[in-house]
């Protein structure tokens, strides 16, 4: 029986729900190895797991087919999942980092942000993003399709991993899987692309990886599933043993340090709504001087593009103060700045 590695945070009634993952597991009749690091109920109640003795056993017990990382908000866990991966014999890593959602909400916080550009991503070899996500990996707003395919091999060459993008009005709802010279546009399957709290997208691709799919295969029978159009799912005994993913090299660390200590932390944390304008603003020429706002991304509707949303006063549980909100932003511009320069 295929084995596949599922790492991610956990919210309840979401499509983050480690029941959707459960569930496409179930599907596809494979043997799923899953470490949670936080449970959020339906109530807003958080759990925080280590996970750092989970993951041990699964790497232990044997090499999983593929392993699929979703939703990570604590940078610890980033750093805990990053360097077992940089430590051992694994296949095929897959993410879908969830750093923004669809509706331009930011749903983790700028150090988790940065142990995933930092640290995580160095690991991973095919990455899922929707729209706004391409744009913050990028430092470049999407306007159209070619834009969109520029998007996606700067990404490519940033972090030597394949990419896949979820296609929305700019790209005519056509996804695009870049793969360096291979660009796969897909054109919209009849059911609408949307959240499922019953079907994982990056748990099928892991699962068609398993088989003997290719990436483009794997991909395009994952959207179908994810959308309700394939509700039996074959995996096949035979693995590809030829996948065209960027190689990734393996380095013996210098010195084991010790594995961080784990802090609790609070559920969905949401200082860096800016992420996204950041971004849009990274290509644009130098613009006079404003004032610094603090933002916040608990807001109903997403702000229009390149333009910070609305002021509102932060709830004190959920945010930080302004000073210090005014300082990570100014911080964070700077970094993607250089990144966009490199």
């Amino acid at each position: 029986m295929k084995q596949i590695l599922s790492i991610s945070d956990s919210i309840e009634g979401t499509e983050y729900d480690i029941k959707s993952k459960v569930r496409t597991f179930k599907k596809y009749g494979v043997e799923p190895f899953v470490c949670v690091g936080e449970y959020v109920d339906s109530e807003g109640n958080s759990e925080r797991i280590d996970i750092s003795e989970s993951l041990k056993f699964c790497f232990e017990s044997g090499t999983a087919d593929a392993i699929a990382i979703g939703l990570l908000r604590n940078p610890e866990d980033i750093a805990i999942v990053s360097r077992m991966l940089e430590e051992s014999e694994h296949n095929v890593v897959i993410a879908q980092p969830t750093l923004i959602d669809d509706k331009g909400d930011v749903l983790v916080s700028n150090e988790a942000y940065e142990a995933v550009t930092d640290k995580l991503l160095q690991h991973v070899q095919f990455m899922a993003v929707n729209m706004l996500e391409a744009e913050l990996f990028s430092g470049m707003e999407i306007k159209d399709k070619d834009m969109c395919r520029e998007a996606a091999a700067k990404i490519f060459e940033k972090f030597n991993c394949l990419v896949f993008i979820k296609g929305t009005a700019v790209t005519d709802n056509e996804d695009l899987l870049f793969a360096g010279a291979a660009t796969e546009w897909m054109e919209p399957i009849g059911q609408p692309f949307s959240e499922s709290t019953e079907r994982s997208f990056l748990s099928s691709v892991a699962c068609e990886l398993a088989s003997d799919k290719s990436i483009i295969e794997a991909v395009e029978c994952a959207r179908r599933f994810y959308v309700g159009a394939d509700q039996n799912p074959v995996i096949k005994p035979a693995v590809n043993e030829d996948l065209d993913f960027p190689s990734v090299e393996h380095e013996e660390p210098e010195a084991k340090e010790e594995l961080p200590k784990l802090e609790p932390t609070p559920s969905l944390i949401s200082p860096a709504k800016s992420l996204r304008d950041i971004a849009h603003q990274l290509d644009a020429q130098p613009a006079k001087e404003e004032p610094s706002k603090t933002v916040t991304s608990a807001i109903g509707n997403p702000a229009p593009k390149g333009t910070v949303s609305e002021i509102k006063q932060p709830e004190p549980k959920k945010v930080r103060q302004p000073e210090e909100s005014i300082s990570e932003l100014q911080s964070l511009r700077e970094k993607l700045k250089k990144i966009s320069e490199m």
